[in-house]
């Protein structure tokens, strides 16, 4: 469940709005409680590359970052800002992990950044999150807008691609289904 960091980070493209709601998320949970923001879209449409930039701008925000599940004791201090990946894999396990946190975070100020694949639901975790957080959103992911696709092709590959890009990528395989190409 950790959000693992590029090979060679690029800019975040085509995802203001996205990254505008996290930043107005972070600024609105100064008071103890929880809020969970949830990225939803297929593989290779950039949850986990939305996830570190989640992280990137509540680290700026003063927030403590925890990349995974929280270790006990908490970073004291901050508020805190947690990086969870790939939450349809999570199992039992990473569920009674959650669990246990309950307690620990009882008067802390938490932002949940989770990622997952639409429409791989994850019972057990789905069910401690939602009970520890007040606040729940759910952000479904959709491919990028011609201009960013062309830009992000654009700082990958080094130079530029015909215009719109995107209309000759007919799936949102992201930057993995580039590198095949």
């Amino acid at each position: 469940m950790h959000v693992l960091p590029g090979p060679h980070e690029l800019p975040l493209r085509g995802r203001a709005e996205e990254i505008a709601r996290v930043r107005e998320l972070l600024e609105a949970e100064r008071t103890p409680g929880s809020a969970l923001l949830t990225f939803e879209g297929p593989p290779g449409i950039g949850k986990s590359r939305v996830l570190r930039e989640a992280g990137r701008v509540a680290e700026a925000s003063g927030y403590a970052v925890v990349n995974g599940l929280p270790p006990v004791p908490l970073p004291a201090g901050r508020p805190l800002a947690v990086l969870l990946d790939d939450l349809h894999c999570a199992g039992a396990e990473e569920a009674r992990a959650l669990s246990r946190l309950r307690g620990e975070l009882i008067d802390s100020t938490v932002v949940w950044f989770t990622a997952r694949r639409t429409g791989w639901a994850n019972r057990p975790a789905d069910e401690v999150l939602t009970g520890m957080a007040g606040y729940q959103e759910r952000w479904i992911l959709g491919p990028l807008p011609g201009p960013a696709l062309d830009d992000l092709v654009h700082d990958f590959l080094g130079g530029g691609p015909a215009p719109y890009c995107g209309m000759r990528c007919p799936r949102p395989a992201g930057i993995r289904g580039l590198r095949g190409r």
